[in-house]
């Protein structure tokens, strides 16, 4: 699903530079011996591991920043003169997984999962997008320790769709680890970052609706 994703969102319209042949040219190495090397790598590697970090934590602070603006917007309507009676359909704890999860469950039902469970799924669908896979794989393993909460059909769509990098910090992972690799192209990665979000997450999706066609229980 990525592959063909990716080249209906980037065709390749030029000829490609290894068609039938690759020139390769041998570059001496830069380090003297082994050691030299194995001190070099750790070096790149720590820049690298901090660079990637920095690029992690810069990236949920924006959520957590969004999340705190969304947050806010009720008490500022209620500080204004509106009513809480007026508001109670309007959620305390509005973010941006919420708003994403509202989003998102129209895809859920696309997905094949069952209707009472869409809301909840695409709840976890923007866990994933706003946070990482791993907090709502959490979030899901709780939901699985609650009797009935939602079909066994639902939670095995659910984990095919939650198998996947895509999220906005992963976005800064690009940037940190394959742009301090290739600073050169820091730019083409930022132009594209948006983009290859998009197409990864709409595979997962794909593939957890290619799996509901199969699962029949």
């Amino acid at each position: 699903c990525s592959l063909y994703l990716a080249k209906l969102f980037l065709p390749e319209t030029s000829t490609p530079e290894t068609l039938g042949t690759v020139n390769t040219q041998s570059e001496k190495s830069p380090y003297v011996n082994a050691v030299d090397a194995i001190a070099s790598g750790t070096t790149d590697g720590l820049k690298l591991a901090l660079n990637v970090g920095a690029m992690l934590i810069v990236f949920i602070a924006f959520v957590a920043m969004f999340d705190a603006l969304l947050a806010g917007i009720k008490p500022i309507l209620i500080s204004m003169g509106l009513s809480p009676e007026a508001l109670l359909n309007w959620p305390d704890d509005l973010s941006l997984r919420k708003v994403f999860g509202w989003g998102f469950a129209p895809a859920a039902f696309l997905m094949g999962i069952e209707m009472a469970d869409i809301q909840k799924v695409g709840s976890l669908l923007g866990s994933k997008l706003a946070i990482n896979e791993h907090y709502a794989y959490l979030q899901m393993k709780e939901w699985k320790a609650v009797p009935e909460y939602m079909t066994e059909r639902s939670y095995q769509l659910t984990a095919f769709a939650l198998t996947g990098f895509a999220n906005f910090s992963s976005i800064g992972i690009q940037l940190g680890g394959i742009g301090a690799m290739a600073p050169e192209r820091r730019g083409d990665l930022a132009k594209l970052g948006a983009r290859a979000l998009f197409v990864g997450f709409v595979a997962t999706l794909l593939n957890a609706a290619i799996a509901g066609i199969l699962i029949n229980n």
